[in-house]
């Protein structure tokens, strides 16, 4: 009935065009995204994931994903978020540590620097066999692109349970699309 009317035509079918246009867009970027070979990604850069462990004044405790972007002898870089290691008042940790995937052992960690205009924030870790690093970072980001996503979005609440202390910690995995590009913020399906 709304096709009927001339004068709704017009309108009704461009309304419907591009809602069609949308759907195959966001159909596609789902499709790259699943064709995306998580478990190879995985296995080359898992090791240099790490669950961030940060202890401010007063003992409040967070943690959350960082990964060694760097590494130099037995000195490694570790990018994170600068959240979770400086506090709503602007001070740093009391403490930080770093435990790498497949591990349960924290190695202490010492805050380099953080960025003023992002939630970003570097590491620096010493381990006296090396630290491993991620063997690829994307080059930029743009809308529809799909993305491999490795990291401890739970902190130490693991999905599929398990004692850490015993088995070390895991990496969650996930596939997903980039839905938004800002200045200062990457949005991920």
């Amino acid at each position: 009935a709304i096709l009927a009317a001339p004068e709704a035509a017009g309108t009704a079918t461009d309304s419907i065009s591009q809602a069609l246009a949308t759907s195959l867009d966001r159909h596609e970027a789902v499709t790259r995204a699943a064709e995306l070979d998580l478990e190879v990604i995985a296995l080359a850069n898992s090791d240099a994931v790490a669950l961030v462990v940060t202890e401010f004044v007063g003992g409040r405790r967070v943690a959350g994903t960082g990964f060694s972007v760097r590494v130099r002898g037995d000195t490694g870089w570790i990018a994170t978020s600068r959240h979770l290691v400086i506090d709503s008042v602007g001070r740093p940790a009391a403490k930080l540590g770093v435990l790498f995937n497949g591990t349960s052992q924290n190695f202490r960690a010492d805050l380099v620097g953080t960025a003023d205009s992002a939630d970003l924030a570097l590491l620096v870790v010493r381990v006296r066999r090396g630290v491993p690093v991620v063997r690829t970072l994307g080059k930029g980001a743009y809308r529809g692109e799909p993305v491999a996503m490795l990291g401890f979005p739970f902190g130490f609440d693991f999905p599929v349970g398990g004692d850490w202390r015993r088995v070390g910690v895991r990496v969650s995995r996930f596939t997903g699309t980039v839905r938004a590009v800002g200045r200062d913020r990457l949005e991920i399906d």
